[in-house]
């Protein structure tokens, strides 16, 4: 009995032994969270702050993205079944941003214009916040060496503004845009042609190239659901599941996931 009763006690400790060191690991995630918050959001102001950086950061699933607009379904989940998803930021980051991809000299399947298209709450800041840190991240450890500018084109004559900035970002070697689906009527109504012209032997202006937000599928709800509630709050995550399973259409937009 008494051999009982001390494994009884060693269990207790070590149960609040191993919580008291993910609390503590949690504490020193969040701390890391907030000091590089801080320090982003000065470079960013006065557009964001720190609270939109960690609100866009603490949680973050990877972005994946597709080349057919998943508005063209009945139900968002349903295009995953017929389009083939890929992982977004490794895309800018090798692709799209390295030396030779955003020149006239470059594969000509990129571009120096891009559109990320999708519908409300489909994650486009969060993406672009991430995004932009992740470029940070690459020159940090020398891996790139241009600058990089987030700007959001929240003024009330966003059209005029950003056909403004269409004609000053000819010098640009690449230039990233948002935008809601809902904006056009349909997919032929989404922007296509920049009117920046191509110089060196190429005629003509340069184009966009579209790319649509991906919803989450199954695999990055429970990603999610992982990374807001942890291995200690497994009864929340369950609840969760839940609330999941009874309205598993909804649940594919990350903003709504997150409510």
């Amino acid at each position: 009995i008494k051999d009982i009763k001390d494994w009884e006690k060693v269990s207790v400790i070590l149960l609040l032994t191993l919580s008291t060191l993910g609390w503590l690991s949690r504490m020193y995630v969040r701390f890391r969270q907030r000091q590089r918050a801080h320090n982003v959001a000065k470079d960013l102001h006065p557009f964001y702050n720190s609270g939109d950086i960690r609100k866009a950061t603490q949680y973050y699933v990877t972005t994946h993205f597709q080349s057919s607009p998943p508005s063209q379904y009945s139900e968002l989940i349903h295009s995953h079944n017929v389009t083939a998803r890929e992982p977004l930021i490794p895309f800018f980051l090798q692709s799209a941003f390295s030396t030779d991809a955003a020149t006239d000299q470059g594969d000509p399947y990129l571009s120096r214009f891009y559109m990320i298209l999708a519908g409300s709450g489909m994650g486009k800041t969060t993406f672009m916040i991430n995004l932009y840190l992740a470029y940070l991240k690459q020159k940090r450890l020398g891996k790139a060496k241009y600058q990089i500018k987030l700007l959001p084109l929240g003024h009330p004559d966003v059209l005029k503004y950003i056909d403004k900035i269409d004609n000053r970002v000819q010098h640009f070697r690449v230039v990233v845009f948002t935008c809601r689906t809902q904006f056009f009527a349909s997919e032929k109504e989404e922007p296509f042609e920049t009117k920046v012209r191509k110089f060196g032997g190429r005629h003509g202006f340069h184009t966009f190239v579209k790319l649509y937000l991906s919803p989450f599928n199954q695999a990055d709800i429970k990603q999610y659901l992982t990374k807001r509630y942890g291995v200690l709050e497994s009864k929340k995550k369950e609840k969760a599941l839940q609330i999941i399973s009874q309205s598993p259409s909804l649940m594919v937009r990350p903003m709504i996931l997150s409510n």
